[in-house]
């Protein structure tokens, strides 16, 4: 993938696993390490897969050490395919051995999410896990496992609106009951071909960029349009609920933000509050105005 990609074989509990690694440039500190999870190895998934590699580019970039490793019979990890089963005790054998006791990513792509979901609840309670990336979840081939409520907050479900070999509405059916949000994309096939390069980069944006939302000196590389992690002044962020069918609440006051907090709460129902921030109205506001690039306040 780069030049700091390392190629090696670890013992595994079945045999031996092939494993990439890839690392941040020199000088830049490593947040952590995440471990990814390729798709159905019967069907020509590898850790070479398209949709793996970018989700290794994005934890990379993000300041991840990306963990890649083969399943079971193939390239040259060596056993044979066991559904899931015996897969799942290669990524915890990898988790062990190579993620250390820093920070911890899961991450997988469709039969690989749910091989990252059964890891997640193997290791939940035992070990902290700081970020989940599902990414074309294979819900409707798979009893893929319900995710930890406390989990929720540090989760993201990526899939695509077109995807023909796991439907959206399957996956709608896993995450429903769990209250799981689903990122959607638009056009997206299961493979997310159509997009091409653009949709990727959009994708880096979103996954895990560093445990924040909003980072104000970002920018988009596909197009000229503010970065995913920017907030535009103005914009109507809580109509993105409404349009999935939420509640949306514009805050622009103290007394509207403590209504909607408590409606939500009340209501039960899933709510975002876009709360305005005065940019002048007070030292917090105004080092948050200063980190937009498109502010008039002066940095002091």
């Amino acid at each position: 993938m780069n030049s700091l990609t390392r190629r090696f074989r670890l013992a595994g509990p079945g045999g031996t696993i092939e494993v990439l690694r890839d690392e941040p440039p020199a000088g830049h500190a490593t947040r952590g390490t995440a471990v990814i999870a390729h798709p159905h190895p019967l069907f020509g998934g590898t850790m070479d897969n398209k949709v793996v590699q970018t989700l290794a580019r994005a934890f990379v970039q993000s300041g991840w050490v990306a963990l890649r490793f083969n399943f079971r019979g193939v390239g040259a990890s060596e056993g044979e395919h066991d559904e899931g089963l015996g897969e799942t005790d290669d990524m915890l054998s990898l988790v062990a051995g190579q993620a250390g006791d820093g920070p911890l990513a899961l991450a997988g792509f469709s039969f690989g999410s749910f091989v990252a979901a059964r890891a997640l609840a193997a290791l939940w309670g035992n070990r902290a896990i700081d970020k989940i990336v599902l990414v074309g979840t294979a819900a409707s081939r798979f009893d893929v496992a319900s995710l930890p409520p406390e989990a929720h907050d540090r989760t993201l479900v990526v899939h695509g609106e077109q995807d023909d070999t796991v439907p959206l509405a399957a996956v709608m059916d896993w995450a429903r009951p769990q209250s799981l949000p689903v990122t959607v994309v638009p056009g997206g096939g299961h493979f997310f071909h159509t997009k091409g390069n653009e949709i990727q980069a959009e994708w880096e944006e979103l996954w895990v960029k560093g445990g924040v939302i909003y980072r104000g000196t970002d920018t988009n590389a596909a197009s000229k349009d503010p970065a995913t992690t920017v907030f535009v002044k103005g914009a109507r962020y809580d109509k993105m609920m409404e349009g999935f069918g939420g509640v949306g609440v514009n805050a622009t006051s103290p007394d509207e933000l403590r209504q909607a907090i408590n409606a939500a709460l009340d209501s039960g129902k899933p709510t975002l509050i876009n709360a305005v921030i005065d940019p002048a109205a007070g030292s917090e506001s105004g080092r948050i105005g200063n980190l937009n690039p498109q502010s008039a306040l002066k940095k002091k």
